[in-house]
Formats: C-alpha cells, sequence, structure tokens
C-alpha cells in the first residue's frame, strides 16, 4: 500500500510533464503564412527560390523600391495608458509618445545624446545647475506659439 502511494506523485509528475509538452508542441511551431492575391511567390525551380516582384500595385513582398503612403498596422500587448511623456516613460507607452512629441534631446544608433529641436549641445554653467539650449529655427509649440524665454 505504501507502495502505491509512493508511486502516486511519480505518475503525476509524469502526466503534468507530458501535458506541459503537449501544451508547448500546440502553441509552438511555424506560423501559418498568407499571401496576397496577386502577390510575388517563390520561382518554380529557381535557384535559391527567389521570389518575382509583385505586379499591379499588389502589397507587401519586401522587394523593390519603397513607395510613400499606405498604412502600417502595430499590435501592441497592452492599450497605450497615456500619451503624457512626463508619466508615460514605459515600453508601451514611449514609442507612441516618441511618434507625437519631438524632444530637446534624443540619442542616436551609438547612444550618444545629439541635439533633436535643439540647435546644438546645452550650455552648462560651473556649478551645473543651469542648462542653456538654444532652440533650432522655425521650432514652435503645439499652439503655433514661438517659445518665449
Amino acid at each position: 500500500m505504501s507502495t502505491a502511494r509512493s508511486g502516486t506523485p511519480v505518475l503525476r509528475i509524469t502526466l503534468l510533464g507530458a501535458l506541459l509538452l503537449a501544451l508547448l508542441a500546440a502553441c509552438g511551431g511555424a506560423p501559418a503564412t498568407t499571401q496576397e492575391p496577386g502577390a510575388a511567390t517563390p520561382a518554380a525551380g529557381g535557384a535559391g527560390g527567389a521570389a518575382t516582384p509583385a505586379t499591379s500595385g499588389a502589397t507587401g513582398g519586401g522587394t523593390g523600391t519603397p513607395q510613400k503612403g499606405g498604412t502600417m498596422s502595430v499590435a501592441y500587448q497592452n492599450d497605450i495608458a497615456t500619451l503624457d511623456p512626463a508619466i508615460g516613460y514605459d515600453w508601451n507607452n514611449w514609442p507612441m509618445e516618441k511618434m507625437v512629441f519631438d524632444a530637446l534631446m534624443d540619442y542616436d544608433k551609438d547612444v550618444k545624446l545629439i541635439p533633436q529641436l535643439a540647435a546644438e549641445m546645452p550650455k552648462i554653467n560651473e556649478d551645473s545647475t543651469v542648462y542653456t539650449f538654444k532652440l533650432r529655427p522655425g521650432v514652435k509649440f503645439h499652439l503655433h506659439d514661438h517659445p518665449r524665454p
């Protein structure tokens, strides 16, 4: 009787592991692919399976010259909580805020500070308590008003 009880946890763990593997297998795998009507298709029998360009205004394919206009859809895990950059400084809100607001400074691809709305790097006083920014010509606030000192 004690053998049956001691075997029960092993059986439970084994079944739980098998269930977990089955769930992972069901959620994984290659993503389904869809293709727009008239979009580029891989060449049959061609070396490397090269794609031919899409014709007659078909979208997608990733080949050819980029075109202005169109629509790009982006999915986020959560709703955007705020567009206020003072309180929405997180991974979900920040990309949206950067599309709406420009900053005095930004980062380049090497993560170095560069002027964005500022015309140059700020002047900093001797005790580092005052930063003076010169703005680029033509910078306006959202109400089309020029900044005042």
